[in-house]
């Protein structure tokens, strides 16, 4: 919970999995643009299934809920 009693749309990104931490970032620095899923496979070096089944596991949100919570969470910010 956030100080003001909101649940915050994406909680912090715990996993030690560098793969992963890219496609945060990758995400969180792109979310204004279309990005695909492919794209963030291909920065991780996997194919799209692996890494979707492992961003899931380790972020617990599939990357498509991912982005959008990214994008609601910074039009609520403007």
């Amino acid at each position: 919970m956030i100080p003001d009693g909101t649940t915050p749309l994406i909680p912090q990104v715990l996993t030690q999995d560098i793969r992963i931490l890219r496609a945060v970032k990758l995400i969180r620095r792109n979310f204004a643009r279309p990005v695909k899923v492919e794209e963030a496979a291909q920065l991780a070096n996997l194919s799209k299934a692996h890494f979707t089944h492992l961003f899931t596991n380790e972020t617990g949100f599939s990357f498509s809920d991912f982005l959008q919570r990214v994008r609601v969470g910074s039009a609520r910010n403007l």
